[in-house]
C-alpha cells in the first residue's frame, strides 16, 4: 500500500504508526507554476514563490543586492561589458551620458549629450559596440568613444538600434523596419549591404532581434543565424554571407509568438530563449516539433499575462545568469510600471522549474566579470550579493501544491513540523490551507533551536537533517487536501526548506 502511494504521489512518504498517519511531503522543488489549476498542480509545484529559488533537493531563499555605484544622472538603462582578451571594462547609459564604471570610486565619463540611455550592444575586434535608435553608433574601444562611420544605400545610421555578431560578420537593424545590413567579415565600420526580409515573414512585421542557433548545441560550422520578427516569425539561415546564393541558404520559417523587445533574447548555450507574448520559448523545442510551440513551461500563465498588463512599459529583458550562489538563473524582466516597479519570473536552468523575484526595481541588468548587476535611478546595484535588499528586509513567501497526503478522505493535522537549514534566528509565519484556500490556520513557529525527532516512530528518514532547524507544532485543522504557506521577513540570514513532516489522523480509515 505504501510504495503504491509513493509511485502515485512524488514527493510524498508516509507510514502508520498507532492511531497516527506520519507524511513527509518535499518542498516545492518543481518550482512556481502559473499554468496548472491548483488540483492539477504536481505536489512539488508551487502556485506562489516570491523570492524562493528552486534547487535540488530544497528550495532556497535568494539572496539580497548592494550598492555597486551611486552618483550616477537619471535613470541606468543600459549595462554592458566590454571584453578584449583579459582585459575587461564595465560601462553603462544613464540619462544623456556613457560612463566607465569598472571602478565604481572613479566613475569616468566618456561621452554626453545623447538623445536616450536605451543602447543595444556587442562586442567585436576588441570593441563594444552600441546603437541607440536616435544618436550616431558609438565605438568603445577600452578607453575613449568615437563615432560610427558605418553607412549603406538605405541605411540611416541613427536609426539602428539592433546588433548581432554572426559568423564574424556584423549584422545591424533598425527595429522600425523589416531590412538588416550586413558588414565585411571582421568590419566593424564602412559600406554595409542591405537585406530585406519582408518578402520572406509570411506574417510580416519589423526586425526586432537577431541570434546565433547552433543545432547540435556546441560552438561551430553549423551555427545559423535566427531573425525574429515583430509578428511572431523567426526565420532561419544557413550560410555565412548574405550577398552568396550558394553560402546564405532559408532553412526554415516558424510560428514563435510576438517577442517583447529588442532585448527579449537570450544565447543559453547553444540554444536561443525567446520572450514571447504567450511564454518563454526555446527555439530547439520549435526546431524539433517542426515549426510549432507544442509545449508550455510552468510559467505560461504569468509571462501571458504580464505580457497583456504591460507590454508597452519599458524594461522588458530576458537574462542568463549561469553563475548564481543558488543555480544557474534565466529570467526575464517584467516592468510593471516604468521606471517604479518591476519583477522577474525565471527558470533554474538545469531543472527547468519555475521562480519569481520581487523587490529588484531592475530597469535593466548586466554581467560584468560573471557577476550580476542591475541599473536603477542613479545607481547600479550588484545582484545576488548579501543577505538584505541594501539594507532592507527581503520578503519571502511560498506556498506549496495542495496534496491529499495519499488518501481522498478528510483528514485532521494533528501536528507539522517543517525541516528547514537556517544561517540564523528567524520567525516563521506559517498557514496549513486546506481544500485549495477554503480554509486555514496560520501559526508563527520560531525556528531557533536545534529541535528533536518526532519519537522512535518517525526514525529514518524523518529524523532530522544534520544541522537543520526545526520545530514540532501542534496544530488544529481539517480538510482532504492541504498545503503548507511560509513567509518571512529575512535580514542577514538564508533560509532551505527540505520537507513538511505531518502527524495527520484520517477520518473513517482509522
Amino acid at each position: 500500500m505504501v510504495l503504491e502511494l509513493l509511485r502515485q504521489y512524488p514527493g510524498l512518504q508516509q507510514e502508520r504508526v498507532g492511531q497516527a498517519l506520519r507524511t513527509n511531503v518535499a518542498s516545492p522543488t518543481g518550482g512556481l507554476n502559473t499554468r496548472d489549476s491548483l488540483s492539477q498542480m504536481e505536489v512539488t509545484d508551487a502556485p506562489e514563490m516570491k523570492n524562493w529559488f528552486p534547487s535540488q533537493g530544497k528550495v532556497v531563499t535568494r539572496k539580497g543586492y548592494s550598492v555597486y555605484a551611486t552618483g550616477l544622472n537619471g535613470n541606468v538603462e543600459t549595462l554592458a561589458e566590454l571584453r578584449n582578451g583579459t582585459t575587461k571594462k564595465f560601462i553603462c547609459a544613464n540619462s544623456d551620458e556613457i560612463n566607465d564604471v569598472t571602478n565604481p570610486a572613479s566613475i569616468s565619463n566618456l561621452g554626453s549629450g545623447f538623445t536616450n540611455a536605451r543602447w543595444q550592444t556587442v562586442n567585436m575586434n576588441g570593441n563594444l559596440l552600441l546603437f541607440n535608435g536616435a544618436d550616431t553608433p558609438q565605438i568603445y574601444n577600452g578607453s575613449s568613444l568615437s563615432n560610427s562611420t558605418i553607412n549603406g544605400t538605405g541605411l540611416t545610421a541613427t536609426e539602428l538600434d539592433g546588433c548581432n555578431v554572426h559568423k564574424n560578420r556584423l549584422y545591424v537593424w533598425s527595429t522600425d523596419d523589416s531590412c538588416f545590413f550586413y558588414g565585411a567579415t571582421n568590419t566593424i565600420q564602412g559600406t554595409f549591404t542591405k537585406f530585406d526580409l519582408a518578402g520572406i515573414a509570411p506574417y510580416g512585421g519589423n526586425l526586432i532581434a537577431m541570434a546565433t542557433w547552433n543545432h547540435d548545441g556546441g560552438d561551430g560550422v553549423d551555427d545559423y543565424a535566427l531573425f525574429i520578427m515583430s509578428s511572431g516569425t523567426a526565420i532561419l539561415y544557413d550560410g555565412s554571407d548574405p550577398s552568396d546564393a550558394n553560402n546564405w541558404n532559408l532553412i526554415g520559417i516558424y510560428k514563435i509568438g510576438e517577442p517583447l523587445s529588442v532585448r527579449s533574447i537570450a544565447k543559453v548555450g547553444g540554444d536561443v530563449a525567446i520572450m514571447t507574448r504567450p511564454d518563454f520559448v526555446f527555439f530547439s523545442e520549435v526546431f524539433k516539433n517542426g515549426g510549432a510551440v507544442t509545449s508550455q513551461t510552468k510559467l505560461s500563465g504569468a509571462a501571458l499575462d504580464s505580457a497583456n498588463a504591460y507590454s508597452s512599459n519599458y524594461g522588458w529583458e530576458v537574462v542568463l545568469y549561469p553563475k548564481a550562489s543558488i543555480g544557474g538563473w534565466l529570467f526575464f524582466n517584467v516592468p510593471v510600471a516604468t521606471n517604479t516597479t518591476y519583477i522577474q519570473y525565471g527558470l533554474n536552468t538545469i531543472t527547468g522549474a519555475g521562480f519569481e523575484f520581487s523587490n529588484m526595481n531592475a530597469r535593466t541588468w548586466g554581467l560584468y566579470d560573471n557577476n550580476l548587476y542591475f541599473g536603477e535611478n542613479g545607481s547600479i546595484m550588484k545582484a545576488d550579493d548579501g543577505l538584505n535588499d541594501n539594507g532592507s528586509n527581503i520578503p519571502c513567501t511560498i506556498q506549496a501544491a495542495y496534496s491529499d497526503l495519499g488518501s481522498p478522505q478528510e483528514k485532521v493535522v494533528n501536528e507539522f513540523r517543517n525541516v528547514i537549514n537556517v544561517d540564523g534566528n528567524v520567525v516563521l509565519n506559517t498557514t496549513i490551507s486546506f481544500d485549495y484556500g477554503s480554509k486555514a490556520v496560520t501559526q508563527d513557529v520560531s525556528s531557533v533551536s536545534s529541535g528533536t525527532p518526532w519519537g522512535s516512530p518517525w526514525g529514518s528518514p524523518w529524523s532530522p537533517v544534520s544541522a537543520i532547524r526545526n520545530e514540532l507544532v501542534v496544530t488544529s485543522g481539517e480538510g482532504v487536501a492541504l498545503g503548507m504557506k511560509i513567509f518571512v521577513a529575512l535580514n542577514g540570514q538564508q533560509l532551505s526548506w527540505y520537507r513538511t513532516d505531518y502527524s495527520v489522523t484520517v477520518n473513517n480509515i482509522l
